[in-house]
């Protein structure tokens, strides 16, 4: 709500002195920046996660063997097996996001050699804006009824409407 309010008065203030292209390619420079960020802010945060040794970070795998009177020996080495593919696969998986986050930096790179300075300037200062207030508003505040006296209160909420209950 807070991050399309701040967008709608940045178009407001943008609208008074640009023309009809220049705004459509605004639009369209700013929505390739928030890809771009977002693409790279989830690459940095896996690779992060994979390279600190959480190795199944993206594609979990929980072992549940019922126990029975095989040889040990066989267990652990089917368990390491297991881990190994696993670890192959998240391997996989991070090959194909970087792929993909190469895709979202050569747009970026093809924008700053397409459009103009100022408009590239001013989409880039309003993604960084609209990530961080969105990022800063993950609990809200909201009036909730209480039901024993009727009046409201106001309380956090996640983004999910659960409520947020502080720790002890």
């Amino acid at each position: 709500m807070v991050r399309s309010y701040l967008f709608y008065i940045f178009v407001l203030t943008l609208t008074l002195t640009l023309t009809d292209k220049e705004f459509e390619t605004l639009k369209d420079t700013r929505k390739k920046l928030s890809h771009f960020l977002a693409s790279t802010q989830h690459t940095h945060k896996t690779y992060s996660e994979l390279t600190n040794g959480n190795t199944d970070y993206i594609c979990k795998n929980n072992i549940n063997i019922i126990p029975n009177r095989m040889n040990s020996t066989v267990i652990e080495t089917e368990i390491k097996q297991l881990k190994l593919v696993n670890e192959h696969t998240n391997g996989v998986f991070m090959n194909e996001i970087i792929s993909q986050t190469e895709t979202q930096v050569n747009n970026a790179k093809e924008l700053a050699s397409t459009v103009t300075p100022i408009i590239l300037a001013k989409t880039w200062r309003s993604v960084k804006i609209s990530n961080k207030t969105s990022s800063n508003n993950r609990l809200q505040r909201q009036h909730v009824p209480d039901k024993k006296t009727g009046y409201t209160n106001l309380r956090d909420f996640r983004d999910d409407n659960r409520p947020y209950q502080k720790s002890r």
